[in-house]
C-alpha cells in the first residue's frame, strides 16, 4: 500500500497523544501512514507539538485551514479539534475528496448532522468515526456474546455510566460544560455509549424520553472564581486542580490561552455551565429492544454498569474504579479496595457463570491502538469494512440519540429519534 499522508486539524492532548505520536513514532503505523501538516487555531500549540515530535523544520502549521489544504499534498484529515468545529472541518476536508477520520462526537446537534450526511453524499471522500469502546476487549466480548445467542432474544438492555468526582469535574473545568460547544455530556460523552449500544443491539433508536439537570456544576456551587490557578478560594475547595503540574501541561495547555482566550482549568462552579451533570433517558429501538442509559458526573467512584436482558438470561458488566489520570484530588475513602470489574451470565437454565475480560495495552483498556490499527492500516488494506469501524451515519445516529436527549429535557416530549434526520 502506498504510504497515506494526513492532516491533523486539533493539536491539543487528544490530537497530540493519540494521532500525532503514534502516526510518528509507532513503527507499524509509519509503514502506512505518515502526518504532513497541522491546523490548529493557536499556533503556539502547533509549535509546542512540532517540538515533541521533533519535526520543527517538517510539518506545515497554519491557523487557516483552506491554506493548510492549499500547500500539502494529503489523503486524509484526522478531525480532533473543538467538538462545535467538526462539521465545518469534515464539510472542508469532502469538498477536497478526501478521507476523514474524526473524534467523537462526529458532530453536535441534528442540524449539524443533516448537513454533514448531505456533504459525504455529495462528495468522492468518506468518513469514520472514532468510537473506541467498540475496539474494547470487555464490549467486543459482550457483542460477540450476544451476537452468538447467550441471551437468547434480546429485550432490553441498560447501561449505567458513573463518573467520578474527577473525571466528571474535569469535564465542566473546560469548554464542555458549555452545551454550545460540546452538545452537552449526552453528546460529548454519551455518544460513546449510545453507539456502543446501537452496535450491540444492531439497530438505531426509536423513540426516547429523557429528565436532567445541572444539578451539582455551575450555579450550584457554594461559591466561585474564574480558574483555579487564580482562585481565592482554592486552599477550600475540594475541587482544586492543578492543571499545569508539568512543564509539558505547562507548554500544551498554558501557551496557547492569550492567542484562544481558553483556559483548562476554568472554575466547575461558573454561570455559563449549562450542561446536564446527570440526565436519565428511555428509548425504545426500532427492532423493538427497549432500553435505558444514565450518566451521573459527581459520583463517589468511577465505573460502568451494563446490562443485556434475553429470553434465556442476563449478561451483566460491572467495572469500579476511580479515575487518578484526571486532575484534582477528590477521592473516595477505600475505594480502591472495591475496584475491578466483572463479566457475569445469569443463565435462567444453568445458573451463573463468570465470563473472562480479554487484556489488551494502550489507552481506554487497549481500544485505542486497535483503533488506530484499523482507521489508519485495515481501513485502506482490507476489501471490506470492519463492522467495528463506525461510518458516517453510525457517528450521527450516535448524536441523535444525545440530540434527542436534549430536546427531550428542554421540551419535555418523547422524541422521535430518526425524525431528526429530515426535520
Amino acid at each position: 500500500m502506498i504510504k497515506k499522508r494526513y492532516i491533523l486539524a486539533g493539536t491539543g492532548n487528544r490530537g497530540l497523544y493519540m494521532y500525532a505520536r503514534p502516526l510518528c513514532c509507532d513503527d507499524e503505523l509509519t509503514e502506512y501512514a505518515e502526518l504532513v501538516g497541522l491546523f490548529d487555531t493557536s499556533r503556539a500549540r502547533m509549535e509546542f507539538v512540532r517540538k515533541e515530535l521533533g519535526r520543527e523544520p517538517e510539518f506545515p502549521c497554519e491557523t487557516d485551514f483552506d491554506t493548510l489544504a492549499s500547500k500539502v499534498d494529503f489523503d486524509g484529515v484526522i478531525v480532533a479539534a473543538k467538538d462545535s468545529a467538526h462539521a465545518e472541518l469534515i464539510k472542508k476536508a469532502l469538498s477536497c475528496g478526501k478521507r476523514v477520520f474524526c473524534e467523537k462526537p462526529v458532530c453536535t446537534n441534528e442540524t449539524e448532522v443533516r448537513e454533514i450526511l448531505r456533504a459525504e453524499k455529495e462528495s468522492a471522500g468518506e468518513v469514520f468515526v472514532t468510537h473506541n469502546m467498540r475496539y474494547s476487549p470487555a464490549f467486543s466480548e459482550i457483542r460477540k456474546k450476544i451476537a452468538e445467542g447467550i441471551v437468547g432474544r434480546l429485550i432490553y438492555v441498560e447501561f449505567n455510566d458513573f463518573l467520578d468526582r474527577r473525571h466528571g469535574a474535569d469535564y465542566f473545568r473546560r469548554w464542555h460544560g458549555v452545551k454550545g460547544n460540546s452538545g452537552g455530556l449526552a453528546v460529548h460523552k454519551a455518544s460513546h455509549h449510545y453507539d456502543i449500544l446501537n452496535y450491540i443491539v444492531e439497530s438505531f433508536g426509536d423513540t426516547l424520553y429523557a429528565t436532567g439537570a445541572s444539578s451539582f456544576y455551575g450555579k450550584n456551587g457554594p461559591f466561585r472564581g474564574e480558574r483555579c490557578s487564580t482562585c481565592h478560594h482554592a486552599a477550600e475547595c475540594e475541587f482544586y486542580a492543578d492543571i499545569f503540574n508539568s512543564e509539558k501541561k505547562e507548554g500544551l495547555y498554558r501557551n496557547a490561552e492569550e492567542e484562544t482566550g481558553y483556559f483548562r482549568d476554568g472554575c466547575l462552579f461558573r454561570e455559563e455551565i449549562d450542561a446536564e451533570d446527570n440526565f436519565h433517558s428511555v428509548f425504545t429501538y426500532q427492532n423493538g429492544v427497549k432500553a435505558v442509559f444514565t450518566l451521573s458526573a459527581f459520583c463517589p467512584f468511577e465505573g460502568y454498569r451494563a446490562v443485556f436482558e434475553g429470553t434465556e438470561g442476563r449478561l451483566e458488566y460491572n467495572t469500579v474504579g476511580q479515575a487518578d489520570w484526571a486532575p484534582g484530588t477528590a477521592q473516595t475513602p477505600g475505594i480502591s479496595e472495591s475496584a475491578g470489574k466483572s463479566l457475569r451470565f445469569f443463565s435462567v437454565r444453568e445458573g451463573i457463570r463468570d465470563i473472562p475480560i480479554p487484556k489488551a495495552e494502550g489507552g481506554h483498556g487497549g481500544a485505542d491502538p486497535a483503533l488506530r490499527k484499523d482507521f489508519f492500516i485495515n481501513s485502506w488494506t482490507q476489501e471490506e469494512r470492519s463492522p467495528q469501524t463506525a461510518t458516517l451515519m453510525e457517528g450521527c445516529q450516535a448524536v441523535l440519540m444525545g440530540a434527542a436527549v436534549n430536546i427531550s429535557i428542554r421540551e419535555n416530549r418523547v422524541v422521535d429519534v430518526q425524525g431528526l434526520l429530515t426535520e
